[in-house]
């Protein structure tokens, strides 16, 4: 499959406020998949983001949510082809007390 897909990532907490939006459409080549994604949201969103989202081994923190179509994905899911009109969500989970 050759062309291009859109996908929605919605952003929420500290990615919101580093995109200054909590929804974002992207036009990415097809095919693709969620690691070419998060590259070109890392790439696009700068260094803050990375950091918020990537630790200093290259995983993914262990405080950050991935859900595709509202479905929860782990590291090992990032290779996972992304279709036309998918949702992806980025969720940075806040503990206290």
């Amino acid at each position: 499959m050759t062309g291009k897909i859109e996908v929605l990532v919605k952003l929420y907490g500290p990615f919101w406020e580093i995109a200054g939006d909590g929804e974002l459409k992207i036009c990415s080549p097809a095919p693709s998949n969620l690691k070419t994604l998060l590259d070109l949201l890392r790439g696009s969103l700068g260094k803050k983001f990375e950091e918020l989202l990537i630790d200093g081994e290259g995983n993914l923190q262990d405080d950050v949510l991935l859900l595709l179509n509202n479905r929860i994905l782990s590291i090992r899911d990032v290779e996972s082809e992304l279709k036309n009109g998918d949702e992806i969500s980025i969720i940075k989970l806040i503990s206290g007390g």
